[in-house]
């Protein structure tokens, strides 16, 4: 940290934190450290080249793309390399109980961010809230707010706190905490992709679920016993629908369906692993589950103090409640032993996911952090850390996360599909999450847009089942859930049109999850999530902002849901479902019919990596691939990803790509596929794919410049549109070059 100079009781101080970052804290002496920081949220990123001066009764501070300029009474100005400014504050009140920030951003600039702080906007110019975890009005806040002309703000506070951003006063952004110091991280990046990187990498990016869960997740309804579920997963595979994830709801545990503490046990009633079973998985219903390839999620609840094991982690001391008999005491009554706390629940030297352990020894891979408790005001309560729940109301779900997803890692080795409806600053690095008890429509839909612009990925919200739009949004999630609770939306007890629907559409996903997991992936590198606004991905689309029910479903795929038009960005772009191309820069008809639920299009150019159909993802190897080309003039590419599914290892390189390139010349289509670099357990030992061309003039092709058999079908949708043409190839050490002719 870098003191900078302080005219009056505040302390100063700047940080370097990456190229593009630069930290900002003014505090009073009695203000503690933020639990974001405290507790081990941010990365840990080496110290970049910078450079720090004082002039006059200013410190600058200079790193590679960013500048800032402190005064000595807290006031600051934040660059960019060029020297143009990006923001500035316009008065800074630092009190003991917190502090009244006023900002100064340009005229004309679109600012976003905030997680789930509204489901009615993307764009927040002219928008105020209180940044507070509330049930169904705003699960998941989050401090962090960036312009698309080139600034981002996150508040390392865990406050409670108000954002007013032009709200109350044009071009002026007013932050007002009633506690803790004004502690802010700046960023500079260029444009939104590079301000999520930038984002992402200070304070983590979002995590990579097993390769299973982005399959289907079917939580059992409540009143489930153990032969109605395990009846459940046989239907699903009898019906021919692919599912991965059977999640069961309160009622597993002995004793309270909602049970808060540290002592559960099966419910030998209705899901029995009987003593003589426990060690020998395959005699249990989870070990059934397991042959047929489910993997089982329980249902938490908690009211458990989880700030005593963030201290123990920190490396401060918590001390166990001691029994320490006085000499005098004749009877030693255990009721006067220790301290009386209210709190009956917590155990002071156990972590909440010790008592888990036996579960995921059992045979659970997942866990579902219901919003009970851990979205409520504890307004009365002193937590263990010594915070009120002015301060620990916003940080309690996020350690809750990172708790749950640590010590699943830790256990196991494994990656943790965890996911909850509660969160703050950082929850895509610990879990996946759903909108809560917010249905399936529009408003979660624009939930799931605004967590992307804060780097939030693995979303998805409780499926619609009532009509095919609900089911068409379901499975164009980055994961999808479909939640019974208390109702029958097995789909096996649809009307027949969704019946077919749902398992069109089970199939579909199924059939794209190469390319979902690949930009899963691209995701936990970058920080770009696979649901994007459009005015992510197109800035300078006309009124992009108010088309909140369109979005990109990664990098080549555009869709809708419940509305009766789509606005085609400038381009090309080609209908799913009829193989029709259509100039974009125009809004079109989204009306579908049959079992098609919204629309879906293409853009010109993109290579989507298929597989075929399939019961469940697991975490085998892609295999069979499909390189499914929508050839355009210009020279585009495709980077299939994949591992081992389920491990860790691809933090550390044990993962393989295959690049592919495809360009149209005239009466030539050139695809080249290269050989595939990297490696991982478990991969395939050969390379075979198989190349289809979404063109129906083609009267020939060439491998490497001999003559190849091409065959014509369908595409991975499954329409009857009759208009490609596939090569199957094997690489190995070469590049492989396809030449399709028309």
């Amino acid at each position: 940290m870098i003191n900078c100079k302080s005219c009056g009781q505040n302390i100063i101080t700047a940080e370097p934190i990456s190229d593009s970052c630069i930290r900002l804290r003014i505090a009073d002496v009695g203000d503690k450290e933020c639990g974001l920081s405290r507790y081990g949220i941010y990365e840990k990123l080496p110290t970049p080249e910078f450079s720090s001066e004082e002039k006059g009764e200013k410190t600058v501070i200079t790193v590679k793309n960013a500048c800032l300029e402190v005064g000595s009474d807290g006031s600051f100005t934040f660059s960019d390399a060029s020297g143009k400014t990006l923001i500035s504050s316009a008065g800074i009140e630092k009190q003991r109980g917190g502090f009244d920030a006023r900002i100064s951003y340009r005229d004309g600039a679109k600012i976003y961010g905030l997680g789930d702080a509204t489901r009615r906007r993307i764009e927040k110019t002219g928008f105020a809230t209180e940044i507070w975890v509330r049930n169904i009005r705003c699960y998941i806040p989050v401090s962090f707010i960036h312009s698309h002309d080139g600034w981002g703000l996150l508040l390392n506070s865990t406050w409670r706190h108000m954002v007013d951003i032009g709200a109350s006063e044009k071009d002026i952004m007013r932050i007002v905490a009633c506690g803790g110091a004004f502690d802010v991280y700046l960023f500079a990046a260029p444009d939104t992709h590079s301000m999520l990187f930038e984002y992402t990498r200070v304070i983590g990016r979002p995590i990579m679920l097993p390769k299973w869960a982005y399959g289907l997740s079917f939580v059992a309804n409540q009143a489930n016993d153990i032969n109605a579920t395990m009846n459940d997963c046989l239907n699903f595979r009898r019906e021919d629908i692919p599912c991965d994830i059977i999640g069961l709801e309160p009622g597993w545990t002995a004793n309270s369906r909602y049970h808060f503490g540290t002592d559960k046990e099966w419910n030998q009633k209705t899901y029995p692993v009987p003593g003589w079973q426990k060690g020998d998985k395959s005699a249990t219903f989870l070990g059934a589950m397991e042959r047929i390839h489910f993997h089982l999620s329980l249902w938490l609840c908690i009211e458990y103090d989880l700030s005593y094991e963030e201290e123990r982690q920190a490396g401060y001391e918590v001390k166990p409640d001691e029994i320490i008999w006085d000499d005098d005491d004749y009877i030693h009554d255990s009721h006067f032993a220790t301290a009386a706390r209210l709190d009956g629940n917590t155990k002071l030297e156990e972590p909440f996911f010790e008592h888990l352990k036996k579960f995921v020894d059992d045979g659970a891979e997942c866990f579902k952090l219901d919003g009970c408790h851990q979205i409520d005001d504890h307004p009365d309560r002193l937590w263990g850390n010594g915070m009120t729940d002015e301060e620990m109301h916003n940080l309690f779900p996020l350690i809750y996360a990172k708790q749950m997803s640590l010590g699943y890692r830790n256990h196991t080795g494994k990656r943790a599909m965890i996911y909850t409806s509660g969160g703050y600053t950082g929850i895509q690095k610990y879990v996946a999450t759903w909108a809560g008890d917010t249905g399936g429509g529009a408003k979660p839909l624009s939930s799931m847009l605004n967590l992307g612009y804060v780097g939030h990925s693995n979303v998805s919200c409780d499926m619609e089942t009532n009509c095919t739009a609900g089911i068409h949004f379901g499975f164009m999630q980055t994961w999808s859930q479909l939640s019974n609770w208390a109702y029958w939306n097995q789909p096996w007890f649809l009307e027949d049109e969704l019946k077919e629907s749902f398992r069109f559409y089970a199939k579909l996903r199924y059939r794209l999850a190469p390319y979902i997991y690949t930009m899963a992936h691209k995701a936990a590198q970058t920080g770009l999530p696979v649901m994007r606004a459009m005015s992510m991905e197109y800035p300078d689309m006309e009124k992009a902002d108010d088309l909140g029910c369109q979005y990109m479903f990664g990098d080549d795929i555009l869709t809708s849901a419940f509305v009766d038009e789509i606005t085609l960005p400038d381009g090309k772009w080609i209908n799913a479902w009829t193989g029709e191309k259509t100039d974009g820069g125009k809004t079109v008809s989204a009306c579908t019919s049959g079992v098609i639920g919204g629309p879906l299009y293409i853009k010109e150019g993109a290579i989507i990596p298929t597989t075929g159909d399939r019961t469940y993802l697991g975490t085998k190897a892609f295999e069979g691939v499909t390189f499914n080309v929508y050839p355009s003039e210009n020279e585009t590419s495709f980077t299939l990803y994949d591992d081992d599914g389920i491990s860790y290892g691809y933090e550390n390189g044990d993962f393989a790509e295959v690049k592919i390139t495809a360009k149209k010349t005239g009466d030539k289509t050139v695809v080249t596929v290269m050989p595939r670099t990297g490696a991982f357990e478990g991969m395939s030992e050969k390379c075979i794919y198989t190349v289809k061309l979404y063109q129906n003039d083609i009267v020939g092709a060439t491998v490497d410049g001999k003559a190849a058999e091409i065959s014509a079908g369908d595409g991975w949708c499954n329409t009857g549109i009759g208009k490609t043409v596939s090569v199957t190839v094997e690489v190995k050490d070469s590049p492989v070059t396809i030449e399709f002719k028309a």
